[in-house]
């Protein structure tokens, strides 16, 4: 491949970090999440088996079913990937089905609650999936020494992308008139900002889904596993991959509380300090053009020096930002942390990303890649839930400290890795650890 062509391939793959993080942000993050538990469900709460349930629980349990489908396929899915050569196909799949999903929550009106929840649920499946089949393209398209600045290529763009449709989406919101929005219910603007958001993923995918290369696929085996059988073929494959078992499971742990920050931030905002939604939306827009700023360093960073190093450094900072935040009284303070969380965030994901490529067998990108999303998507299990119980029993403040736990441990854990050793080991090592003779 010629290095025209490589840099196409590099840039195609990084644009889908600007596609598709519309979704966390508009979707995920500020708008539908907000609109589904303040206007799809009624304020008593969805009545389901005789219960009421109210709508952050609801919510949350969505996103749980969600990651929990997605644990069990993605590493069967990833493996039948590298076999067939077709993780391309998958990745269009997979978008696809998440970005028309995205678009039909249009049509998600006040108390329309079975319909919203299937279409989120559909949505939120193709957005996590097609993250398994963009990650295991990441090796395709990048050289070693350079997978720390791609990486942080594609999350810049994301936190870009993400950003910008968010800002269109503030002001859909605050001016519908501009946009022939204004109905009597309220809830258009909003259903036309999801909408837009699925527009965006899909529009802006399309040079992913044409420009980016399957390499051949890898030699064929007598039978397909299962998913479950291949989830515990790929965890039995870490025998002999001392480093890449370490990593991920340090990852599991401080990834909890990055998601887990992410996810509770605008919460923590409007309940401990009274923060209106406008203001919580603009620092989620000073957080993703800072973190902009801080995947692209952090990936130049990491190449030129170590990613294990970059990472710790920023659990470090994440750890002081969970006690810092426990303590603050006003919202200027809020802004600062947003800012801090910007920063680290960034780096902290753009150096996981290329730190985990080094230590992947170039044979088992996919199947490898599926297992990260796994541990990936528990991490948004656990973490919420964790926090859900301390605030329930302590108060949300003292639900921040324990989440500085994450931080510490995961940190700690990730000292154990040695970032050459285990690079000598995916280029050295075959399945299950054996030597390539």
């Amino acid at each position: 491949m010629g290095k025209s062509a490589m840099n196409r391939e590099k840039w195609a793959w990084a644009s889908y970090d600007f596609a598709n993080s519309t979704f966390s942000t508009s979707v995920l993050s500020v708008i539908f999440s907000v609109y589904f538990v303040r206007s799809i469900v009624p304020a008593e709460g969805a009545l389901i088996f005789g219960h009421r349930i109210p709508g952050e629980s609801l919510w949350g349990y969505l996103v749980s079913l969600t990651m929990l489908i997605v644990l069990v396929a993605a590493p069967g899915l990833g493996a039948r990937a590298d076999r067939q050569g077709r993780k391309r196909a998958a990745l269009v799949a997979w978008a696809t089905m998440g970005a028309l999903a995205t678009m039909a929550m249009f049509w998600a009106a006040p108390g329309r609650i079975v319909f919203s929840s299937v279409v989120s649920l559909i949505a939120i499946l193709g957005f996590e999936m097609s993250l398994v089949f963009y990650n295991a393209f990441l090796n395709d398209v990048s050289s070693e020494d350079e997978r720390g600045a791609v990486s942080g290529l594609g999350f810049a763009l994301g936190y870009v992308g993400g950003g910008l449709c968010l800002a269109i989406n503030l002001v859909m919101l605050a001016k519908p008139q501009l946009f022939h929005l204004a109905n009597s219910d309220g809830t258009l603007p909003v259903r036309a900002s999801v909408f837009l958001a699925g527009a965006w993923w899909l529009a802006f995918s399309l040079p992913a889904f044409f420009l980016l290369k399957d390499k051949p696929a890898a030699p064929p085996s007598a039978n397909a596993p299962h998913s479950f059988s291949q989830l515990w073929q790929t965890i039995l494959d870490l025998r002999g991959r001392r480093d890449m078992a370490w990593f991920l499971a340090s990852y599991l742990i401080f990834n909890d509380g990055i998601q887990t920050i992410l996810l509770m931030a605008s919460i923590f905002g409007a309940k401990a300090l009274g923060m209106s939604a406008s203001a919580l939306a603009g620092c989620f827009l000073v957080i993703q053009f800072v973190a902009f700023i801080g995947a692209l360093v952090a990936g130049k960073v990491a190449d030129a020096y170590n990613h294990k190093i970059v990472v710790v450094v920023t659990l470090a900072a994440f750890f002081g930002v969970s006690v810092w935040g426990a303590m603050i009284q006003r919202t200027w303070e809020f802004w600062i942390l947003g800012v801090v969380v910007g920063l680290v965030m960034g780096g902290a994901q753009a150096a996981s990303r290329s730190l985990f490529s080094l230590l992947v067998p170039a044979e088992k990108n996919g199947e490898f890649y599926g297992l990260f999303s796994v541990v990936g998507k528990a991490a948004s299990l656990m973490g919420p839930f964790v926090f859900g119980l301390a605030s329930q029993a302590y108060g949300i403040r003292s639900a921040v400290v324990v989440v500085s736990v994450f931080f510490l441990v995961g940190g700690a854990m990730l000292l154990m890795v040695d970032e050459k050793r285990g690079r000598a080991a995916a280029l050295a090592l075959g399945p299950a650890g054996n030597p390539v003779r």
